[in-house]
């Protein structure tokens, strides 16, 4: 098992966090003494697979978990692409929640980053979806800095046709949450467009969101063939454990986005 000096040894006993939000964390920097100095190896601990790796019942599991936070709570700029980088293990559910609230703290940033991120099509929609939370958390924690993330959302969800759907979902979600009414047509077309994956936000809920009252219909496309009929492709007639495990997760975190949204009133 990899070792790690002092102060920093600590947070491998520290165990299991309380899922909270950054107000109710511990106070990392004041009761470890921490500085801008210690944030190198902070992004190994994020990063150290024999952490990462280690029993469920072993207290250094959760070190990683800690040394996001603690990079939060000293602002460390300097870590912003090593925390986005960590969206790409999106079996994990606490990096998915934990990053974007460290993220949130460091700042406006990590906005630049994020958005480059977000837009790149190489990783999937769920592991851009972190990228979406990220910025809502900046918009939140820095209120001067939201303008700066509804744009970018906003550019993102301009390319709907080529989004995944449960982006398009996310991204109209966050817009929703930071109250971007102005961007009400651009949320309609990627609803009209059939491109909006309706188990993370459906067209009624965004009416209610924002106070819309009187019978609006969407105009969906006319598709010539419904896709309840389309026949499945080749990868799709006999899927692999790997893309039923995949789709089991897509599942569980847009079900958690409709939780968040229900529970958020």
């Amino acid at each position: 098992m990899t070792q790690y000096a002092p102060p920093l040894d600590r947070l491998l006993t520290y165990g299991e966090p309380e899922f909270a939000p950054p107000e109710r964390w511990r106070p990392y920097v004041s009761e470890l003494g921490l500085t801008l100095d210690d944030v190198p190896e902070l992004v190994r601990m994020t990063n150290d697979q024999d952490l990462n790796s280690a029993k469920s019942d072993d207290p250094r599991v959760w070190a990683p978990i800690h040394a996001i936070r603690a990079l939060g709570e000293l602002r460390a700029e300097a870590a912003i692409g090593s925390l986005i980088s960590l969206a790409d293990a999106e079996d994990d559910d606490w990096i998915t929640n934990e990053v974007p609230k460290a993220l949130g703290l460091i700042g406006p940033k990590a906005i630049p980053p994020l958005e480059s991120y977000l837009g790149d099509q190489s990783r999937d929609g769920l592991q851009r979806a972190t990228a979406v939370g990220a910025l809502e958390k900046i918009s939140e924690m820095h209120p001067a800095a939201r303008g700066e993330c509804v744009s970018a959302l906003a550019r993102q969800l301009e390319s709907f046709e080529d989004n995944p759907e449960e982006l398009n979902g996310f991204l109209i979600g966050a817009l929703v949450d930071l109250g971007a009414e102005d961007f009400l047509p651009l949320m309609r077309r990627a609803f009209e467009g059939d491109r909006v994956d309706e188990d993370v936000i459906d067209w009624r809920e965004i009416r209610r969101e924002f106070g819309l009252t009187g019978f609006d219909p969407l105009e969906r496309e006319d598709k010539s063939r419904p896709k309840a009929f389309l026949p499945p492709l080749p990868s799709e007639a006999n899927p692999a454990a790997t893309n039923k495990a995949k789709d089991a997760k897509k599942s569980k975190k847009k079900a958690a986005e409709k939780s968040r949204r229900k529970n958020r009133k």
